[in-house]
């Protein structure tokens, strides 16, 4: 089956990837995903726009933004307290 993913998605997925290789996961759990949807929502359209020129993503970016905003979240803790958790977690397994 041949899935069709947005370029924000493929980010997503990338950056997922990225943070469980750091640690030597071969999985990619939930925790992340929300790390590479926090990397991604620091992207501005000048980031995405040679790789999506429909300003659809550009778009993704600020309805995500709008959520996070509206949960009062410093991204950057939220994102170090993640990977502490995954840390903690892989270290138990």
């Amino acid at each position: 089956m041949n899935m069709n993913f947005s370029v924000g998605m493929k980010y997503v997925a990338a950056h997922a990837k990225i943070e469980a290789d750091a640690i030597g996961q071969n999985e990619i759990s939930p925790e992340h995903m929300f790390l590479g949807i926090l990397e991604f929502s620091e992207l501005s359209n000048d980031d995405v726009e040679p790789f999506d020129d429909s300003k659809k993503t550009g778009n993704s970016i600020k309805n995500i933004n709008k959520v996070l905003d509206g949960l009062d979240m410093d991204k950057k803790s939220a994102k170090r307290l993640l990977r502490r958790k995954i840390r903690a977690d892989s270290l138990t397994i």
